[in-house]
């Protein structure tokens, strides 16, 4: 029977087991993804150190009464530098009209104040109680891991024969698993890629690269935002 190398590319990642609130987006792809609460910072800010509470609170006031006195809440996601300047807001979820939603964005951006400095960007959730005194809470961020666009990819796929020789070597490659760790752009694009543990070298190791280099990522996000990042894939060699 002749050798040939197959990359069975192993992508049963662990489902998120968190169980998305009512009217919270859920990502597509959502359902292949590691989530978790961002970790850092280790203590939350209080929401007066995010914006002027108290300026921001009787605006929202103003905005909730002439918007008819919506019933609901809205949640933001917001972006830091290490120096403490917010670089990025969005909604996230929202029970009270998209544009009450969009409305009380542009109170958050015009109230907002420079955060403590950090040794690392960081970002939180901001939610606001719409009402006649709105209430404001911080929580933390989910993280969701970047995985495999389609858990199918390379589940069959045949690479050039393997057992080539090199100086004169036969068999370089012990069959098993091969672990690449793969740097992502935000769009889910593959910028880097290097093997992490696995016996591979020579020509077979480029062409494992080559390959793994080839497929599509669902990008990592941060509050549905996608990001850059990177993941780990294990490929099991055999023949």
């Amino acid at each position: 029977m002749r050798n040939h190398a197959y990359a069975l590319v192993l992508l049963a990642l662990a489902a998120c087991s968190a169980t998305p609130r009512a009217g919270t987006p859920v990502p597509a792809g959502r359902d292949a993804r590691a989530c978790r609460a961002e970790r850092f910072p280790a203590e939350l800010p209080a929401a007066g150190e995010l914006v002027d509470a108290d300026a921001f609170r009787a605006d929202a006031a103003r905005l909730w009464r002439t918007a008819g006195s919506p019933v609901g809440h809205v949640v933001f996601t917001l972006q830091y530098e290490p120096d403490g300047v917010n670089v990025r807001r969005a909604v996230i979820e929202h029970t009270v009209p998209a544009t009450v939603a969009d409305s009380l964005q542009k109170l958050v951006f015009a109230h907002r104040l420079q955060a403590a400095g950090a040794r690392d960007g960081w970002g939180v959730r901001l939610r606001v109680e719409m009402g006649a005194e709105p209430s404001l809470a911080v929580a933390r961020r989910e993280l969701c891991t970047a995985v495999p666009a389609d858990r199918r990819a390379g589940l069959a796929s045949i690479l050039p024969d393997v057992r080539d020789t090199e100086a004169g070597v036969p068999g370089l490659i012990t069959p098993g698993l091969v672990w690449v760790r793969v740097q992502l752009d935000e769009r889910g694009l593959v910028t880097d890629a290097r093997v992490e543990r696995g016996v591979t070298r020579g020509a077979w190791q480029g062409r494992l690269l080559s390959y793994v280099r080839t497929l599509a990522f669902l990008p990592a996000l941060e509050d549905g935002v996608p990001v850059a990042g990177e993941a780990t894939i294990p490929v099991r060699l055999g023949g």
